[in-house]
Order: C-alpha cells, then sequence, then structure tokens
C-alpha cells in the first residue's frame, strides 16, 4: 500500500482538484492522509466529505503549526510500505502512483524521483529528467552534493543539473523503511524538506531517477517568497544554515565542505532576491540593508573563499557574488535595476 501525506491548510480553492487526483489514480491500494493544519476556511469540511465518501481518505486534525509538522503527523500515522507527499494546492497525473511503485521495484529502489510540470496561470513549463539514471552507494554521493550545494558542479551529470524539484519531498516515492527514523525538522522554516530529502538518502542504497512527469506544481498569486514581508528572513536563513553544517559536519567522510560554502552564497543570492521584491523598502533603505547584510559571517567568508566558477551559476549570479565579495552594496543594487529593466526578470 501507498501512503500519501498531504498538509492542508486554508487550501479550499484547489483542495478538490488535489484529492481528485489521488481518486483518478490507477493503482487502487493506497491511503490518503490530510493532515488539516488548523485551517479556518473549508478545508477541514472538503476533508471530511472525502474522508465520508472513499474510505481510503482519513482526517488528521492539529492546531495550526505548519508543513513540517503536518507532514511529521503523517508520517507517524502512515500504514503503507511506500510513503509519498503532495502539497493541497497541486496534483500528481493518474498514473503516478502505478509507474513510480513499479520502476521503483523493478530498480529494486529506496527511493524513485520523477521530473514534474508547473503550470503557472495558463503559462507550462515541464523540466523533464532528460534520461533515466540509477545510483547506487558511493553514486549517492553526487546526490547529496546537489542537495547541500543547492546547485550541482558543472561536470555533474545532467540528470541532476536539470531537474530542480529534486531538492523537494514530492514527486518521489520513498519506501516507508528508510523513513523509519527521517522526520521534517521542525524547527526550520525555510528548507526543511532538502534536508529531508539529505537524510532519506542516507538511509538509501539504490534511487531511480525517471524521465516522467510524476507531479503536477501549481504557482499562483499567492507566492510566500515574493508577497509576505517576513523581517525575520536572516534569522531564518541562518537557522537553515545552521541545520545544513550540522549535516556536513555529521558527514565528513564525504567531504560536503566546498558544496556547504556554495550553499551559503546561493542563501546571499535567495537573501538579495528578497530584498529587491520589498515594496516596504525604499532604495536607500534597501542600500543600507544590503551593506549590513554584505558584513555578516559567514556570508563574507563563503564569497571569498567559494569554488564559484566551479558550480553551475549563471553568469549574472556570479557577477552578484563578484560585487558581494567587494561589498559593493551600490553597485549591487545598480546592476539589478539594470537587469530589471533589460529583461524584466525579477529572480536575481
Amino acid at each position: 500500500m501507498i501512503s500519501i501525506i498531504i498538509p492542508i491548510y486554508n487550501a479550499e480553492k484547489y483542495l478538490n482538484d488535489c484529492l481528485n487526483s489521488i481518486k483518478a489514480q490507477t493503482y487502487l491500494d493506497f491511503e490518503v492522509l490530510m493532515v488539516n493544519d488548523g485551517s479556518s476556511d473549508g478545508s477541514k469540511k472538503i476533508c471530511e466529505m472525502y474522508e465520508r465518501e472513499d474510505s481510503r481518505f482519513h482526517t488528521l486534525n492539529q492546531p495550526n503549526r505548519g508543513a513540517s509538522v503536518a507532514r511529521n503527523n503523517g508520517l507517524t500515522h502512515a500504514g503503507g510500505e511506500y510513503i509519498a507527499f503532495l502539497d493541497s494546492d497541486d496534483m500528481i497525473p493518474d498514473y503516478f502512483f502505478e509507474d513510480s511503485l513499479n520502476c521503483l521495484l523493478n530498480y529494486n529502489a529506496d527511493i524513485v524521483f520523477g521530473g514534474y510540470h508547473r503550470t503557472n496561470n495558463g503559462q507550462d513549463y515541464i523540466p523533464d529528467i532528460p534520461s533515466p539514471k540509477l545510483y547506487e552507494l558511493e553514486d549517492i554521493t553526487d546526490l547529496k552534493r546537489f542537495f547541500v550545494a543547492f546547485c550541482a558542479r558543472n561536470n555533474t551529470n545532467v540528470e541532476i543539473r536539470n531537474c530542480p524539484n529534486l531538492l523537494s519531498p514530492w514527486g518521489k516515492l520513498f519506501k516507508s523503511s528508510i523513513l523509519k527514523n527521517v522526520r521534517f525538522q521542525e524547527q526550520l522554516v525555510l528548507d526543511e524538506d532538502t534536508l529531508f530529502n539529505l537524510y532519506a538518502l542516507d538511509a538509501a542504497t539504490r534511487v531511480g531517477l525517471v524521465p516522467k512527469v510524476y507531479y503536477i506544481y501549481r504557482v499562483g498569486d499567492e507566492s510566500l517568497s515574493s508577497n509576505v514581508y517576513r523581517p525575520n528572513i536572516i534569522r531564518e536563513f541562518s537557522a537553515s544554515l545552521d541545520a545544513f553544517n550540522e549535516y556536513v559536519s555529521l558527514h565528513q567522510e564525504e567531504n560536503f565542505e566546498e558544496e556547504l560554502l556554495i550553499r551559503i552564497v546561493q542563501t546571499y543570492l535567495r537573501t538579495l532576491n528578497y530584498y529587491y521584491f520589498r515594496r516596504e523598502f525604499n532604495t536607500g533603505n534597501k542600500i543600507k540593508l544590503l551593506r549590513k547584510f554584505m558584513r555578516l559571517e559567514p556570508y563574507c567568508n563563503a564569497l571569498r573563499n567559494a569554488p564559484i566558477s566551479e558550480f553551475s551559476l549563471t553568469k549574472r549570479k556570479k557577477i552578484y557574488c563578484m560585487l558581494g565579495k567587494n561589498r559593493l552594496s551600490l553597485l549591487t543594487y545598480l546592476f539589478y535595476k539594470v537587469c530589471l529593466v533589460k529583461d524584466g526578470k525579477r529572480k536575481i
């Protein structure tokens, strides 16, 4: 049996689409753990309706404590031999259960990763994994390096570089046996899904990458990163980096130190991206915040010492890194404005 875990918080707009995509599965031996995370809209009633109509659907109610707590709640109650995750505003294709399970069994794997279909207000983008790939034992370390660094080295297999959903918990099928001691880190606001996957990979001996769409990811106007003011963003990123530092310290034999430096650089770029979006700050305030941010450790150390040229960062990101290394906050801001005027991109 497959257990699919869905954290649900005020998701009534898309929840029916999500749950109907599970009901449409060609593989029928599954249970759905709908973890209602203290929703204040009609999400709980929708869950209860599906529970009444189909005995495979189960509602777990909890106070609002976030997606990580909800997923861990689901893992505690999951009875399946296999585990999958789904977000409440997304969907899965009707073949996901059957195909991923067949691939997992054929590969004799512990985890199977698939590609995904991203839909954004009618604009679709499908970054499939280009070819099948089986990772075993020490080869799994290549996957871990990608997860730690938040990107890949230039010589890394294209299967990893071209599939960003590898970092998420969805679009995958796990053997439940490898997740017995793996949980989402509930104290984290950011990157808890990537760390979950890293610890799952520690327990895996064979991992398959499959060139098929296993997930339908809906990008809406409610993007957390772009619309919600987060005054504690620096603290949230620091907590994330502490957790990755702990992981790297526990895996000294695999030597992830350079990957950790690149993750710190990536975190620096993500924070810049957040500041540029903020309408709460005028230009002067943004430059002041950037100047203060550029002086923080460990960002200064990472910008000085990370092997940036060896990783698959865009030319634009490398320019931002060069400006940050030299603490040129005004030029950093002006470069962003020039890029925005040039091609309209709102991401670094």
